[in-house]
């Protein structure tokens, strides 16, 4: 049995969980967090809010999702401010 899967690589992407994710916008000035619009289908994802700081993208990335893990791991690995800083 051939069994093939067709992966996309988008570079812009931070961190994505099943349904949300997170990336850089196409003009390279703010953090998108953005939702699955349907569950389980691919290259459709729906734009839900917009962050230049990480204390806003992480709480709004928990508020929406639930994910402690997920907003623990944004925490941790993006700077205080997107494009720089500590």
């Amino acid at each position: 049995m051939n069994i093939q899967t067709k992966i996309t690589l988008d570079e812009s992407v931070v961190f994505q969980s099943f349904n949300f994710r997170v990336k850089i916008c196409s003009s390279d000035w703010q953090w998108v967090i953005q939702k699955r619009k349907k569950a389980g289908t691919s290259h459709r994802w729906q734009s839900i809010s917009y962050h230049r700081s990480k204390e806003s993208l992480v709480r709004v990335y928990h508020e929406k999702t639930g994910d402690t893990v997920g907003a623990g791991v944004l925490d941790k690995m993006l700077p205080s401010q997107f494009g720089g800083g500590s």
